[in-house]
């Protein structure tokens, strides 16, 4: 972030640096075009739930649960740990709004964090526009050539999920990344993963279906915002099957609202199709790494490690 310290918000236009935004907005902006509720929040990426209230970003999950609806439940008893999966459909269509006006409104007010997420939303959509063009335009050589290629990478990446959710304590949310939106999908939660979040599996169905996706973590924790962070980035889509994020030591929150230390880590994995690409993105524990550091075996820190990249 030392980069980010030295920029300048010479592209904030300055009519807004002094605007009262609160006070003005009912006037300049047309309320149809944003979504806010009673504390006055505004949605800036529906599919992941992040969101800016008072001029704060962080990711709430209670937003998904007013914007998706739970479509199907399953449960994949293929592993060791069964892993409960929910399917999700949108509500409705009419929480869209454009992309120009929550840039504007997160640039007018005058501050650099804001202006960085700004920046971040700007840059997304033009390079995931980018990278989707090609994508598909690689799909329809492949098709024209009679190719294989995708079809067994494919393959090779359902085997990589296997392999990976077969090891790991995780909860997963997946996405279908198209030109222009990554939509959610699904939500998957790991035996394991639901009992150290005080859920059975055996009523965790309709537990979902009258409450939605249960919380883990506190919204705006290291863990969240690095998330975001890494969501909109798309290198993410650069073709590359897994990245690795970083490790961090952070409260894992059950449905009773106890915190428990854990140390949890960020886990993208990359599903290749004919309709996009599927974003599988994980929330994993690292139990052996909470037990070292409780014994003071090992001197955590919350800097950021390398992303690790590997092709499939």
């Amino acid at each position: 972030m030392e980069a980010y310290k030295k920029r300048t918000l010479k592209k904030v236009r300055k009519t807004h640096l002094l605007k009262k935004a609160e006070e003005d907005e009912g006037i300049l902006v047309d309320l149809a075009t944003r979504i806010l509720n009673k504390s006055r929040t505004n949605v800036i990426v529906r599919s992941i739930g992040l969101v800016e209230t008072n001029r704060e970003v962080f990711l709430d999950i209670n937003f998904l649960n007013t914007l998706y609806k739970a479509a199907s439940f399953q449960l994949d008893t293929r592993y060791q740990f069964p892993v409960a999966t929910v399917q999700f459909k949108p509500l409705t269509d009419e929480n869209s709004w454009p992309l120009e006006y929550i840039l504007e409104r997160l640039e007018s007010y005058g501050d650099l964090k804001m202006a960085l997420w700004a920046q971040r939303l700007k840059s997304c959509h033009t390079m995931q526009s980018k990278v989707m063009r090609s994508y598909f335009n690689f799909i329809e050589r492949d098709r024209q050539e009679g190719s294989s290629l995708l079809k067994e990478t494919k393959i090779r990446a359902s085997f990589l999920v296997q392999d990976f959710e077969s090891q790991q304590i995780f909860f997963k949310v997946r996405f279908l990344i198209s030109n222009h939106s990554k939509e959610l999908v699904s939500a998957s939660f790991d035996q394991r993963f639901l009992e150290k979040i005080g859920h059975n599996l055996d009523c965790f169905e309709s537990w979902v279906i009258q409450n939605g996706l249960p919380l883990v973590s506190k919204r705006n924790c290291s863990l969240n915002m690095k998330y975001a962070q890494a969501f909109l980035d798309c290198t993410l889509i650069n073709c590359e099957s897994i990245y690795q994020g970083p490790e961090y030591f952070t409260d894992l929150i059950d449905k009773n609202g106890t915190k428990e230390k854990q140390v949890l880590q960020t886990v993208f994995i990359l599903e290749p199709s004919e309709e996009g690409i599927f974003l599988n993105t994980y929330c994993i524990i690292k139990e052996n790494k909470r037990m070292q550091v409780e014994k003071g075996k090992e001197s955590f820190s919350l800097q950021e490690k390398p992303g690790i990249k590997c092709e499939l």
